[in-house]
């Protein structure tokens, strides 16, 4: 029965249908991708900011805590050797108000809880409070729990409000609270050092925050309610009378009881994502880890992204694109489908007329047939005659000779051949090589009524692929007979049919020997039932089994097999045979044995290492990672191994280089930081970096050149190193540079200003009648108005100029590329500014004035000595000429 043919709609739609469900799952596979995308990119982003945002909450609670450390030592030291103790400990909490930034209020308390002393910090500046206005402050809870601390410790109190006279002052100013105990003369504790640190630093940074995220950074404390929340209406509701005290159980039902049970994590609740950590007061962070701080409360960092923020726009253009693409898709499948109906019935028509004529001949698919008269003209031919000759005769066979389409030498051959079938009338047969194909022909005379022959019917198969699988079939019998690899074939029951040469020579037994017989001849012993039973239950589900198995050779010996029995299914998948190809693995186990053994020796000696040890392969990828490893930069050897080692820990510079040098390596094993100690900032898994000492050393393995390096963690030595400098370079009480360094620096300065020629300018200046302050205020006065002046100084000059104390009340600074006249104004701002300096001693205030010299650089020659005292007998004329005024030399 001839097909039917399809419609025009069955066309269009079997065309429109798959290419449309195409575009539609494209087009949705994509948005969905785009939203886990957008859903990865915010996760990250909100977790690494609430990460950030509590390492610096935390390392600012810390500092704060070791202010209140060293301001209690400051006390305590006041008390035991200070002649007016009540007044310096005034002044020193005033200059500790007037430098530290960030606090309210500023208390020592004694060991009743009065107010000794009290600094407010307002907006003019910080002021001391009249003794006559000082308060109780016994009753406040931290009082009691942070005079019981031993001395050093420092206790943090929660954030509440700031109460003053027993009532929560206004506007409302959220506060911590340090405290630290103050040892006395005698080595009791004389009271404690209170800070009241305004809660506005950490919460304003969270509220600049906010800008820069979809989610906003809010703080709540540990009984969950808001510190800085969604709405101002809800924040500090637990302290104020009369206000809602809602929580974060209240806003983010469900929520609050996974974030106060993990205290650090992110997950998605109702379409909303959360993401948060724990703030601990008493983390250290790094920072002065000899403080110990005793937190009252810690508090959580919580962001939350909306349902909506967290799903991808929807894009017009997206959609507009994709309906036009299904249009011009429907477009063009409706004028394929009225194409190919047209076609379809016009094939129909053909069809039917040639069906009839073709099966005959095209019935062998793989013969070429022919139909010829004795003299070779060809009458008809089948498809595959006519593909066969198509390169030799383009228009077709019929009506052609046979003489002519072969080659001259051959038709001649083969022309004897056909005239004997002729004339004999019986079938002939042989074979042609020609056009890369191997031919078997066979000649069929056609004989009349009368029994003689008429016509010649040849049939021409290629049997091409047949001979070369019988020929690929003896190449196989011979590679299993030489193969150096244990070849056996059993049958279906599992009963040996085949053994190749190596199997006999490894076991012992003789072919005839194991033929007929079962595999279980050769156990060992070494594996129990449930070996074997898995084993024939795969081959049984029919799979290849792929293992190791211990056999036994005929004199006893037990060697382990490396080996891959496979199934042979027959056209139904019935199991005929099972082919095992086994190797002889036992020396290489052994010796991998021997190899892990080794490998274990060296692991445990890295292990024990303070240093981290780490082994890189020639493309930079890790190959070993030791637990120091692990510690100092925060991976685990599992996170490590295989990832291209500098793009994990080392800074982008040094891993351009390291990319721009590994080519070299690998060739060489030469390398820039290969045999030599180098010092490099790495960087640990949480993105904080660090100094490391590293040393490195190739060595050549397997034809490759490898990379073992050991890294140092040098923060404390970096630490040391910038302190002893800083001692070294810096005035103890003014905080500018010392006189060794300022002449080192003025050095260095003149020497630009000679290879530049650009002018350089020095000043010099001391206070006017020092040493009458010192006499009639004392030292402390004198200290006071000598780090009032530096402070002015540093503030008047350039941050260009060097600046620095090169005496007991004498100043120096050098101006580069200053001229004359402009070192002269610089001079006289700096004269005013002094002037008008607040310096107080005692409640009154201590009218300060500098001389000045100033002094030009004359050239290239001259020296550093000259320029200064050039500029001291400017400041001589100055002091001679009445004080309080600048000249130049």
């Amino acid at each position: 029965m001839p097909p039917k043919t399809n419609t025009t709609l069955q066309h269009f739609l079997g065309l429109f249908l798959p290419l449309a469900l195409l575009v539609s799952g494209v087009s949705f596979a994509y948005w969905l991708q785009d939203g886990k995308a957008r859903l990865d990119v915010i996760q990250n982003r909100e977790m690494a900011r609430v990460t950030r945002e509590t390492k610096i909450m935390e390392i600012s609670l810390t500092a704060r805590a070791a202010d209140a450390a060293l301001l209690a030592m400051r006390v305590g030291a006041e008390l035991e050797h200070g002649d007016d103790p009540q007044k310096n400990i005034e002044e020193l909490l005033l200059s500790f108000a007037a430098i530290k930034r960030g606090f309210l209020v500023v208390r020592f308390l004694d060991t009743s809880g009065m107010e000794k002393a009290r600094v407010d910090i307002g907006s003019d500046g910080p002021s001391c409070v009249p003794r006559n206005l000082l308060q109780d402050k016994s009753g406040r809870p931290a009082f009691r729990p942070a005079l019981s601390l031993p001395f050093g410790q420092v206790h943090v109190s929660e954030m509440g409000l700031i109460v003053e006279q027993g009532r929560i002052a206004e506007p409302l100013t959220p506060a911590l609270h340090y405290a630290s105990p103050v040892r006395g003369p005698d080595g009791d504790k004389a009271g404690l050092i209170v800070l009241s640190m305004d809660g506005n630093v950490p919460l304003d940074r969270l509220r600049q925050a906010e800008d820069a995220s979809i989610g906003r950074p809010l703080l709540v404390n540990h009984d969950g309610y808001w510190l800085l929340g969604p709405t101002t209406e809800q924040e500090w509701g637990f302290l104020l009378p009369g206000r809602p005290k809602p929580t974060v159980r209240d806003t983010w039902p469900g929520a609050w009881d996974r974030i106060r049970g993990q205290g650090r994590g992110q997950f998605l609740l109702n379409g909303a994502l959360y993401t948060f950590d724990t703030v601990d007061p008493g983390a250290t962070s790094g920072l002065r880890s000899e403080i110990t701080m005793v937190p009252t409360e810690r508090f959580l960092l919580v962001s939350r992204v909306g349902a909506g923020q967290l799903r991808p726009p929807q894009s017009l253009t997206f959609l507009a694109m994709t309906t036009a693409l299904l249009t011009l898709l429907a477009l063009f499948s409706w004028i394929w489908a009225l194409a190919r109906s047209r076609r379809d019935r016009a094939l129909d028509d053909l069809r039917r007329s040639e069906e009839t004529a073709r099966a005959i001949l095209d019935a062998p698919q793989d013969a070429a047939f022919f139909l010829m008269e004795l003299d070779g003209r060809i009458l008809t031919a089948n498809a595959v005659a006519e593909e066969r000759f198509r390169p030799v005769t383009p228009g077709g066979l019929t009506g052609r000779s046979m003489w002519d389409i072969v080659p001259q030498d051959l038709a001649a051959r083969r022309r004897d051949l056909f005239e004997f079938a002729a004339r004999t009338g019986e079938p002939m047969r042989f074979d042609d090589e020609r056009m890369g194909m191997i031919l078997d022909n066979t000649i069929y005379p056609i004989r009349g009524e009368d029994g003689v022959t008429h016509r010649l019917a040849v049939l021409s198969r290629d049997v091409t692929a047949e001979r070369q699988a019988q020929e690929r079939l003896l190449t196989l019998s011979r590679a299993v007979e030489q193969s150096p690899a244990m070849v056996v074939i059993t049958d279906a029951k599992g009963d040996i049919e085949y053994v190749n040469p190596s199997f006999t020579e490894k076991y012992g037994y003789s072919a005839e020997e194991v033929l007929g017989q079962n595999p279980r001849i050769l156990k060992s012993g070494r594996h129990d039932a449930a070996f074997y039973q898995a084993l024939w239950r795969t081959l049984a589900e029919g799979q290849d089994w792929v293992g190791e198995i211990c056999n036994r050779t005929k004199d006893g010996r037990d060697i382990w097999e490396k080996a891959s029995i496979s199934p042979v299914l027959d056209e139904t998948g019935q199991t005929t045979h099972y082919v095992a190809v086994k190797e002889d693995v036992t020396e290489q186990r052994r010796a991998l044995r021997a190899l892990a053994e080794s490998e274990e020796k060296v692991r445990a000696m890295s292990e024990a290492s303070q240093d981290g040890m780490v082994m890189i392969d020639d493309q930079g990828r890790v190959a070993f990672w030791n637990r120091a490893a692990e510690r100092i930069f925060g991976h685990s050897r599992q996170e490590m191994l295989g990832q291209k080692l500098h793009s994990v820990v080392a800074m982008e510079e040094d891993a351009g280089k390291a990319r721009e040098g590994f080519p070299d390596f690998s060739r060489t094993g030469a390398g820039a930081v290969v045999g030599v100690l180098t010092e490099r900032t790495a960087r640990r898994k949480d993105g904080s970096t660090f100094p490391a000492e590293f040393s490195v050393a190739a060595f050549r393995l397997q034809d490759r050149w490898w990379a073992v390096g050991t890294v140092r963690d040098i923060t404390e030595r970096k630490r040391a190193e910038e302190l002893l400098l800083e001692l070294a370079t810096t005035d103890g009480l003014t905080g500018l540079t010392n006189r060794r360094h300022f002449l080192e620096r003025g050095r260095a300065e003149l020497e630009r200003a000679r290879r530049t020629g650009h002018p350089v300018s020095c000043i010099m200046f001391d206070v006017d009648h020092f040493k009458k302050v010192n006499d009639t205020y004392g030292h402390d006065a004198g200290d006071a108005v000598l780090k009032t002046l530096a402070r002015t100084a540093r503030e008047t000059l350039r941050g260009m100029d060097v600046l620095g104390r090169i005496g007991g009340e004498e100043f120096a600074a050098i101006l580069p590329e200053t001229d004359l006249e402009a070192a002269l104004h610089a001079a006289e701002r700096l004269r005013l500014a002094v002037a008008s300096m607040n310096v107080e001693h005692d409640g009154r205030p201590l009218p300060v004035t500098v001389s000045l010299g100033v002094a030009l650089s004359s050239g290239p020659d001259e020296s550093l000595d000259d320029l200064l005292r050039r500029a001291d007998q400017a400041l001589y004329r100055a002091k001679q000429g009445g004080r309080n005024r600048v000249v130049g030399e």
